[in-house]
């Protein structure tokens, strides 16, 4: 653990607290949170909260947990974000401009194509008892996954029981997602899929890894075969605010034309919001939504290149940042 603490300011002494402003310089992180000194912070002798007004100085994310500070690594690799802080909330806003397509609804009656992108963590294989822990790649974006099945060599009757359940991790976080292809409760409708068509189910859970797919099936799996590509449910990386989307949302973009409200698709449990409509590869995504704040408003705005749901590791240097340090 290695940080230092400049006073930015004089201190305020309110009814039960003292507030002031230090940049904080933190060069050695300490893996999961830097755990202020107060001895670093004149005049403090306990420190109740750290409130971050902004990126450091490197492009990192700074969040207060209630005991600690985590930092979050800036990372271009999937979008672009910026934090505006309004009113004593924070708008975040996030970019992708090269985001992989996907199919939005589900398919219960024979396709003769499959969905976008159908194959991409798992090519079609043979549906038969087994774990797969080897994949073709992993989401581009913590998102859904798709589940798609194949009538090949012929026609596919759904099997009488059976489940595929995908697992994975959302920031370290164990998640799965659990099909049933049963012909009579199933998620892919019900009988026989024809040979050469596709039928496809939409997963709840988003992931940013895929960590292996268990399949348990009960007869009828001649000539029917799986694969697992990605949804358009979408990862936010900060936490809404309220989790009611005429609060949350601000403004859903796709190529540059407003999504309708009544169009895309907010899952508060999942922090996630889903377009409502198929992407394209390539597509540009553009989502504006409120987090909650212990901000006072104003007019700060940090803006750059950052993937904030990606915590930084041990001894990286994660900057220095301007941050509002309240206690006694």
């Amino acid at each position: 653990m290695t940080h230092t603490a400049t006073a930015s300011g004089d201190w305020r002494r309110l009814p039960g607290q003292v507030r002031r402003f230090f940049d904080i310089d933190i060069s050695l992180y300490t893996a999961s949170g830097e755990v202020p000194d107060p001895s670093k912070f004149q005049p403090f002798n306990r420190i109740d909260q750290i409130i971050p007004a902004g990126h450091s100085d490197n492009g990192h994310a700074w969040r207060w947990d209630g005991t600690k500070v985590r930092a979050f690594k800036a990372d271009t690799s999937e979008g672009t974000a910026s934090i505006t802080m309004t009113d004593g909330r924070a708008l975040v806003t996030e970019e992708w401009g090269n985001i992989l397509g996907a199919t939005f609804a589900a398919q219960v009656t024979d396709s003769g194509s499959g969905a976008v992108n159908d194959e991409r963590v798992l090519a079609l294989r043979v549906t038969q008892d087994e774990t797969v822990s080897s994949f073709a790649a992993q989401p581009d974006h913590a998102r859904n996954v798709v589940l798609t099945l194949e009538a090949n060599g012929g026609a596919a009757t759904l099997p009488t029981a059976g489940t595929i359940t995908v697992n994975g991790t959302l920031d370290g976080v164990v998640v799965s997602s659990v099909f049933d292809i049963s012909a009579t409760t199933g998620d892919f409708g019900t009988g026989t899929i024809a040979e050469n068509n596709f039928r496809w189910a939409i997963g709840a859970e988003v992931m940013d890894t895929v960590t292996d797919v268990v399949v348990d099936v009960d007869g009828n799996e001649a000539n029917l075969r799986y694969a697992l590509g990605i949804g358009t449910k979408l990862h936010l990386a900060m936490p809404l605010d309220t989790g009611v989307e005429a609060d949350d949302v601000h403004r859903v973009l796709k190529n540059d034309s407003v999504v309708a409200s009544g169009t895309y698709v907010l899952d508060s449990d999942e922090n996630a919001l889903d377009p409502g409509a198929d992407l394209a590869d390539n597509d540009e995504v553009h989502i504006g939504y409120f987090t909650d704040s212990d901000a006072a408003g104003g007019s700060i705005t940090t803006a750059g290149s950052a993937k904030l749901s990606v915590e930084a590791s041990s001894m990286d240097d994660v900057g220095t940042c301007r941050c509002e340090v309240v206690g006694v």
